[in-house]
């Protein structure tokens, strides 16, 4: 595990960014301010795609948990709160945020953290 430390790292850190991230996000959208949040959520996506270019394309990084199963979880409901941005249903934005991202996002975030916490402090 000791060459996949940087690797790990990089995870709890995106792990982390894009929850932080998400939660900025649903609060402007409760404020309307959706145009904002588009740069926000453009660099959230690109490092959930690092996120799944170094993680969960190691299958030594991922074994005997449910990271991948937590992380297509979170991707899916990523999807359709990008769809909602396409099709400019704002009024979906902040309900897709409140109820099914966040909580997709804080689910998977707990995982990574639990996987490789561990890791980190040794």
């Amino acid at each position: 595990m000791e060459k996949f430390l940087d690797v790990i790292r990089m995870g709890v850190d995106v792990s982390d960014t894009m929850c932080e991230g998400l939660i900025h996000i649903r609060n402007e959208s409760e404020k309307q301010n959706y145009v904002a949040t588009l740069d926000l959520l453009h660099t959230l996506i690109e490092g959930m795609h690092a996120f799944e270019n170094e993680i969960l394309s190691n299958s030594v990084l991922i074994e005997n948990s449910d990271i991948d199963s937590k992380s297509r979880v979170f991707i899916q409901s990523l999807d359709v709160l990008v769809r909602a941005y396409e099709e400019l249903r704002y009024d979906d934005i902040f309900g897709l945020l409140d109820k099914e991202v966040v909580t997709a996002c804080e689910a998977w975030n707990k995982e990574v953290h639990f996987r490789f916490d561990t890791y980190l402090k040794s």
